[in-house]
């Protein structure tokens, strides 16, 4: 789980080579993992291809978030206005400065 918040930040300071990042979540999902984690991961390869302008993708991402860990989609759902790609680009950049 802390290698895909990693990876996730990395990309919103990276956006250029978001296809990196996808991959490599993609390679971490194919691994045993926790089913949280993968959940998490999901989310994470979801609001990535969004931002990328993906949706098809970013819904098959979401659907299996849902699918497979429902009570992890329901708590991102309920935060979704706080999970805004640009709007914690933008903190991250007004943070450090």
């Amino acid at each position: 789980m802390n290698t895909s918040l990693i990876l996730f930040f990395e990309y919103l300071n990276d956006k250029d080579n978001a296809s990196k990042y996808i991959s490599a979540l993609e390679k971490i999902i194919s691994d045993e993992i926790a089913p949280r984690s993968k959940g998490m991961i999901y989310y994470f390869l979801s609001k990535i291809e969004m931002n990328v302008g993906k949706n098809e993708k970013s819904h098959y991402w979401l659907s299996k978030c849902q699918s497979e860990t429902p009570l992890l989609f329901e708590f991102f759902s309920s935060q979704s206005e706080f999970l805004n790609i640009n709007e914690i680009t933008l903190a991250i950049k007004n943070y450090v400065g």
